[in-house]
């Protein structure tokens, strides 16, 4: 990434979709303002280091709208600085102002249903109209006697902008009995968030449909609801998995425009729903040109008969961190099969167990570092979750 003095700030953004943001590029002089004119957001990313000086630890890139589905009413937002002059010290200035777009809301940094909110975390981009100087690769926006200093990147060799800021830091804070990952790094491991913007105005893809969720299931039946991206025009394909069959994705139909609901219920090409089985319920948001705007859960329909329970207390998996073996012992239940889920809900590693013993020892020497779930699910008794992470 170049920034507009000689300093560099290494994004590697590329790993994971983001634009490519160099590391390397010359310097040059300001003599004129980069961000003269009306800017379209594309993206709201951060940065998380999650103990990358452990010998597990590790990094990432993510979208905040990821994590903060109600971030994207931000995308539609129009940011324009209007250069005026330079003032006494040298310094360019001009009015700003931050457009609340077609739908007429800013983003909240929020998740209601869960009881997050980060808006004094991550509302580094002022909202309304002010004023801005231009110092150096330094913008200061002023709204209501309030500033806010971003650092002005450029991105690649094109005339798009990186507007970025840094976010209190606070791995201290990290709690390991948290059961939603997502939210300790937002929380606490995340060190910097940034606003991609462009001047290029396109029709935006849609994002992914966001808080699948399973109800009314029965044996041979279950009903995904969903919230759809504000750009899904074209509606949203319905697809069906049955990964024990090896099925693939089964394309079943596709419900129109404002649909969030389906009842998955009898045949599906290879794929019959039926009893005590586990399926992947699968959303594709349209148009999807570039094929990234799938999401996924997983459903267990009911065996045909009450299931035991069991006391999940009792059910231990050792050791964690772990390196090579993690050890799954049952107690006086019987395992029948185990999965590896990784971080994002991605399966990584299925393995059926015929003997139906109570103990077994699962080979993680191939797994990267990470957090991952593992999902257990024992003969005549409901499946349970524990997690673990690798080394």
């Amino acid at each position: 990434m170049k920034k507009i003095t000689t300093s560099i700030l290494f994004l590697f953004v590329a790993l994971i979709g983001f634009s490519q943001i160099n590391e390397t590029q010359n310097a040059y002089q300001v003599s004129e303002s980069s961000i003269n004119g009306t800017w379209y957001i594309t993206e709201l990313g951060m940065y998380c280091d999650l103990f990358t000086w452990e010998t597990w630890g590790w990094d990432k890139y993510e979208k905040i709208t990821n994590y903060l589905p109600v971030a994207t009413k931000e995308l539609d937002n129009v940011i324009t600085f209007t250069e005026e002059g330079v003032n006494g010290d040298g310094k360019i200035y001009g009015i700003y102002e931050n457009n609340a777009g077609d739908d007429g809301e800013y983003a909240g940094f929020e998740n209601t249903e869960k009881g997050w909110d980060f808006n004094s975390r991550y509302r580094k981009i002022p909202i309304g109209t002010g004023t801005w100087v231009l110092d150096g690769d330094v913008v200061t926006i002023t709204v209501g006697g309030v500033d806010y200093q971003l650092t002005v990147e450029t991105i690649d060799d094109s005339e798009d902008l990186a507007l970025s800021s840094p976010v209190d830091y606070k791995a201290e804070n990290f709690n390991w009995d948290e059961q939603d990952y997502f939210y300790e790094e937002i929380a606490h491991m995340s060190k910097k968030m940034w606003y991609n913007i462009t001047k290029t105005v396109s029709t935006p893809e849609p994002a992914a449909p966001t808080n699948l969720q399973i109800i009314n299931v029965s044996s041979d039946s279950f009903t995904l609801t969903w919230d759809n991206d504000p750009n899904a025009t074209d509606g949203t394909n319905i697809y069906i998995v049955d990964e024990n069959a090896g099925s693939g994705d089964v394309w079943i139909t596709t419900v129109g425009v404002g649909e969030n609901s389906y009842t998955y219920q009898g045949t599906y090409g290879s794929v019959t729903i039926e009893p005590n089985k586990t399926y992947i319920a699968k959303l594709q948001a349209l148009p999807d040109n570039d094929g990234n705007a799938y999401s996924q859960i997983e459903a267990n329909t009911t065996a045909t008969a009450l299931t035991d329970k069991i006391d999940e207390e009792r059910i231990r998996i050792y050791p964690s961190p772990v390196m090579n073996e993690l050890t799954i012992d049952a107690d006086n239940a019987t395992i029948e099969s185990v999965t590896v889920y990784n971080s994002i809900g991605n399966k990584v590693k299925s393995v059926d167990i015929p003997t139906h013993g109570n103990e077994y020892v699962l080979p993680v020497a191939d797994l990267s570092t990470g957090i991952y779930i593992v999902k257990i699910r024992l003969v005549g008794a409901d499946s349970l979750t524990k997690k673990f992470i690798k080394q």
